[in-house]
């Protein structure tokens, strides 16, 4: 893990975090929530990441069949690596 943050994120992963309106605080904040994964599919480049709750304004939010996504580089990593 890095100082700045709560997770090991590569600077080319962060790098793509630029729409990011809440000053990466799911990444630095211990106490800030991140987004449930909800389901993933067999293929690793794929995690259906619910988000945590409505009342959560993101820039990485979509909303796809009934269900608020994450579509955040550096959460589909942290789940990619650390499993959760």
């Amino acid at each position: 893990m890095d100082k700045k943050g709560r997770f090991d994120i590569p600077g080319r992963v962060m790098e793509q975090v630029d729409r990011c309106n809440k000053d990466k605080a799911c990444l630095t904040d211990q106490s800030y929530p991140l987004c449930e994964v909800k389901y993933s599919s067999a293929d690793p480049r794929f995690a259906f990441i619910a988000c945590r709750s409505l009342g959560h304004e993101c820039n990485y939010r979509i909303y796809s069949n009934s269900t608020h996504l994450c579509t955040c580089p550096a959460r589909t990593f942290i789940y990619k690596r650390y499993e959760r």
